[in-house]
């Protein structure tokens, strides 16, 4: 079996295309593909501890409910250690001194705190609609956790759904044998660094550009917001 399983022979496409971690990657790379991206609740987050985002999984309406840790620079769910970006830009949270401008940081907060509830709702409905969806998960590490998302999905997912995961070449044998009927298992050269994630010139633009010949939304969105990489 080879690392694409088929050359791509057909187009998939969906009405739902959803991250699930583990870090900004795949919605960087969805972006630059199709110029938008529909943020779901972990489009753009970093999951720094995978047993806890199972957990996370199966309590979505627990995400966020003990509060977020002061950012550094990114605030980090204190219940199952997701991390989100802030609106406001690092230097605007500090004051001359070097402290955290309690003020901007309390201000920032309430704004994650109302987009996370948003995209919670919406990850909720998008779980129990009757749409065609496509879970992605990136750098699982090992098959254990693939296994153990799969059967949280089955669990909380109304009707079938297509996980897509995707590793690194290096990686692919230890994962081809999970391929299944709606399970596919996809390689890049390399993941981007954990620093520049949305750095093209440390991506594999052209393994993610094929992953992208292959997996499609269904309609191609108008792009409605400026993002920060956009602005470096």
């Amino acid at each position: 079996m080879g690392l694409f399983s088929g050359l791509f022979t057909k187009k998939r496409k969906y009405d739902h295309i959803v991250s699930l971690g583990n870090n900004c990657e795949f919605s960087f790379q969805f972006f630059t593909n199709y110029k938008f991206v529909d943020a779901n609740l972990f489009s753009w987050t970093y999951i720094m501890d995978r047993d806890k985002f199972l957990g996370c999984l199966e309590d979505i309406d627990g995400l966020l409910s003990e509060g977020l840790e002061d950012p550094v620079p990114l605030y980090e769910c204190k219940k199952y250690n997701v991390r989100y970006h802030g609106r406001a830009k690092w230097e605007d949270l500090m004051n001359l001194d070097g402290e955290l401008n309690r003020e901007a940081v309390d201000e920032d907060k309430k704004e994650i705190y109302s987009r996370v509830e948003h995209l919670k709702e919406k990850f909720k409905k998008m779980l129990v609609d009757d749409k065609s969806k496509l879970f992605v998960l990136k750098d699982p590490k090992d098959t254990d956790f693939v296994i153990a998302v799969k059967l949280i999905l089955d669990k909380i997912v109304k009707g079938r759904y297509d996980l897509l995961v995707v590793v690194t070449k290096d990686e692919f044998d230890k994962f081809k044998l999970l391929q299944a009927d709606n399970i596919f298992v996809r390689a890049i050269n390399n993941y981007s660094p954990e620093t520049a994630v949305t750095s093209k010139k440390q991506s594999d633009m052209n393994g993610w550009k094929k992953i992208f010949s292959e997996f499609a939304p269904k309609l191609v969105k108008s792009k409605n917001k400026k993002f920060k990489f956009e602005e470096v």
